[in-house]
């Protein structure tokens, strides 16, 4: 149960600099978020049905104000050279998760490269 204490961390950090701070909820199903969260009635609750493709589509609902939009195809882009690149560094590291700290990181560079190496090329 330590999700909800975590979106109640990132909902008073928005309280307390509302220009620096926000935060959205993804949720494999909407309904799950009612029975844990009920307060939560009225936020945006984006549901991604457990698919990469669902989770992709949720990230770009929610940071639609943002300036620069990425189209789908470029989004999965990046998304395929991140998941071709995770074993490489799940076997660098000797882990087994891709959730250890050190794994993570390198996946966060591993998109951050990927995403600037795709900007603006067609897939």
């Amino acid at each position: 149960m330590n999700m909800p204490l975590e979106l109640g961390l990132a909902v008073m950090a928005s309280y307390h600099d509302p220009k620096q701070h926000t935060w959205c909820i993804f949720e494999k199903d909407y309904r799950r978020v009612l029975k844990s969260l009920g307060d939560l009635a009225g936020s945006d609750v984006y549901s991604h049905d457990g698919r990469p493709i669902g989770v992709l589509r949720q990230i770009a609902n929610a940071f639609v104000l943002e300036d620069r939009q990425l189209e789908m195809r470029q989004l999965l882009a990046v998304y395929r050279d991140v998941e071709t690149a995770l074993p490489t560094i799940l076997k660098k590291r000797g882990a087994k998760s891709c959730y250890e700290a050190a794994v993570f990181r390198d996946l966060v560079y591993a998109a951050q490269k990927a995403a600037i190496s795709r900007r603006g090329v067609s897939s």
